[in-house]
């Protein structure tokens, strides 16, 4: 197979909804065009067209909000190798955002309305190969692309039918702003014979003297007639390998290949990161036709779910049969302009999750599924990520039979993309969907058709290893409170509080599993001059302050604010006079609240641990995180990573 990167320098363009484009028609009104970048988003080339201003600070991203009503256009003109001539050629977007109709030398050929998920279009007998091609992308307006074709109890049908980052609508830590973009990679795809689409690589029999890995290699034949075909897999130096005769257009294959005294992956702190190099090749008559390069850990990972006494159950894991205790956090988007964050990014972020010692991230089902980098870092520094999928705490269409397909085609996609990492400890069908389902209109949660049988059905069909739970949070009872303190994973806060009340971590039991807990605090000046204007630092009481903190849509969250000053006076911190008492006294109170929960729940054996809410801010604000947007660690973090290391479990 070869490539062609298509990413880089293109052209982009907006028009009024459905408004037509013009491209050097004669006498017309030629539409504008400026400079884009692809991977990337229009609100990035928009400041760089000096035609919007940065819209983190001040109050700016309300001045973006005429970009989520105008459709936009982008325009690649390229041409294709002569080694691409007389092979099968396909256009490969691996991410759109959102609501796309691809065009290619001026003919339809794809529609795509799903950011997580890749659009793969055969353009073999469309292109030019003596001359330039074209590929126009049109993103329609995000906030007309959707209709909803039935009534749902959610707060914002747009959010519910987009398959969208739902904090991009406005969330209490993220602002309004709806991404557009060709925000992943784009290529030209091409093909011989055939060519591997999908690797699933896991540990099959373990034992302290060998192992077998496994490996299911699905291969899609671009040719009629029986196809002769040689399958290679190699797991660091042991080998395996099998002849293929091929009739159907595409079909998965399993090799396993037994490893001697394997080296057994571990999570950060207990062990090392011990990473075999897989290299797969599909050859035909020696002739490499397709590669695939990945990373295995070998290893085990359990949820442990066991009745407890006083009609308990517990909840921790066990890797490798070892029992794990968490020290970790939630992860959310580390930019609310998802295209921003590069490699560096992540390898800076997730430097300092090690280095605190920490053990476990939760990817929480509030933005994206994360790029490529950060699972590799994670496989690479001991990270456990328990995986939520993209669902926000709404009540989601049931019945709705086009939601439904898109949602499965998107489970299956992330959980082939995702499910060879060793870092992957679990799936998790929403983020605090039982919740709502129990709280909102008093429905039972268990009636959830998408968390307890449309999505699991799509994850056991593609990866029945690994455990599935319908929510975060949840009890492994139906009968019982979604956030039950002695059941299943909690979700559990005292924002403004006395972080020693008895209540919270001790009465009537610990928690067996703190899945999301954490204290608001105030980041450093340097952040605050990222959104604040010199005379706006001090009092608090602006509406920047509401805006930077939780009401980011103006309708009347203003919590958090009062909550930093409660959590002051209730701790017994003095007033603040400046703002950098303010500063201090926040970060003190927030270090020393989750220094004590992490220290209390590790004396106690029935607790499993816990997951900080949150790591990192997605744009500066007044939040929970431990560090700061882009990238200051607060006082918190450098607490926690002293009382991590000091947790020995």
């Amino acid at each position: 197979m070869k490539r062609l990167s298509l990413n880089g320098t293109w052209k982009v363009a907006f028009r009024n909804l459905d408004a037509k484009i013009i491209i050097g028609k004669p006498g017309a009104r030629k539409t504008e065009w400026y400079e884009a970048r692809v991977p990337g988003d229009v609100h990035l080339d928009m400041m760089n067209a000096g035609l919007i201003e940065d819209p983190f600070f001040g109050r700016n991203a309300d001045h973006c909000l005429w970009m989520e009503t105008k459709d936009w256009w982008y325009r690649k003109i390229f041409r294709i190798p002569e080694t691409f001539s007389g092979k099968t050629l396909f256009l490969r977007f691996s991410g759109l955002d959102a609501f796309a109709t691809v065009f290619f030398n001026g003919e339809v050929v794809g529609t795509h309305d799903n950011m997580f998920t890749p659009l793969e279009i055969d353009v073999t007998r469309r292109v030019k190969t003596a001359d330039e091609n074209e590929l126009l992308v049109k993103l329609a307006a995000p906030l007309y692309a959707v209709t909803p074709s039935a009534k749902t109890g959610a707060f914002d049908p747009l959010i519910v039918y987009s398959r969208k980052a739902a904090m991009s609508y406005g969330w209490d830590i993220a602002p309004r702003l709806l991404t557009i973009g060709i925000w992943k990679d784009v290529e030209l795809l091409a093909f011989d014979e055939a060519r591997i689409t999908d690797v699933h690589i896991f540990t099959g029999e373990l034992s302290a003297t060998a192992a077998t890995v496994v490996c299911e290699v699905t291969i899609r034949k671009e040719v009629p007639g029986k196809t002769a075909l040689e399958l290679t897999a190699a797991v660091g130096t042991a080998l395996g390998r099998m002849r293929i005769q091929q009739d159907v257009e595409e079909q998965t294959h399993r090799l396993s290949v037994p490893v001697q005294n394997p080296r057994l992956w571990w999570p950060n702190g207990y062990g090392p990161q011990n990473l075999y190099r897989c290299n797969i090749s599909l050859t035909k008559n020696r002739k490499v036709l397709d590669t695939r390069h990945l990373q295995h850990g070998i290893r085990t990972v359990e949820l442990v779910q066991e009745p407890q006494g006083e009609q308990a159950t517990s909840f921790y894991f066990r890797v490798n049969g070892k029992p794990i205790f968490v020290k970790g956090f939630n992860w959310s988007p580390p930019d609310a302009i998802f295209a921003r964050p590069d490699a560096a990014t992540y390898r800076k972020l997730l430097g300092l999750v090690k280095e605190c010692h920490a053990n476990m991230l939760r990817v929480a089902g509030v933005g994206i599924y994360e790029k490529d980098p950060f699972y590799e870092l994670c496989d690479k520094l001991g990270i456990l990520v328990w995986q939520d999928f993209m669902l926000n705490g709404l009540m989601y269409p049931q019945e709705d039979a086009g939601f439904v397909r898109n949602l499965q085609e998107e489970v299956a996609h992330v959980v082939k993309h995702l499910r060879s990492h060793p870092c992957i400890a679990l799936w998790c069908g929403d983020n605090e969907g039982d919740l709502k389902w129990t709280n909102w209109d008093g429905s039972h949660h268990y009636f959830n058709r998408i968390t307890r049988e449309i999505i699991p059905t799509v994850v056991r069909e593609f990866d029945a290893i690994r455990l599935y739970l319908p929510s975060c949070p949840c009890s492994p009872s139906l009968e019982t409170d979604p956030n039950d303190r002695l059941s299943g994973d909690r979700h559990q806060y005292m924002h403004g509080a006395d972080y020693r009340h008895p209540d919270f971590m001790q009465n009537p039991a610990c928690p067996r599993f703190l899945s999301e807990t954490g204290y608001i605090s105030c980041p450093d000046r340097d952040v605050l001059r990222q959104f604040l204007r010199a005379d706006e630092f001090w009092p608090t009481d602006n509406k920047t302050w509401w805006y930077h903190s939780s009401d980011t849509r103006f309708i009347g969250s203003r919590y958090r604010i009062a909550a930093l000053h409660d959590g002051i006076r209730n701790n017994g911190k003095p007033a603040p006079g400046t703002i950098d008492d303010f500063i201090r006294s926040t970060q003190e109170v927030q270090a020393e609240a989750l220094v004590t929960w992490i220290e209390t729940a590790a004396a106690h054996p029935e607790c499993g641990g816990i997951l900080f809410w949150n790591f990192c801010d997605c744009w500066p604000q007044i939040s929970d995180s431990v560090v700061a947007y882009p990238c200051k660690p607060k006082l918190a973090y450098r607490a926690l990573k002293k009382a991590f290391a000091r947790i020995k479990r």
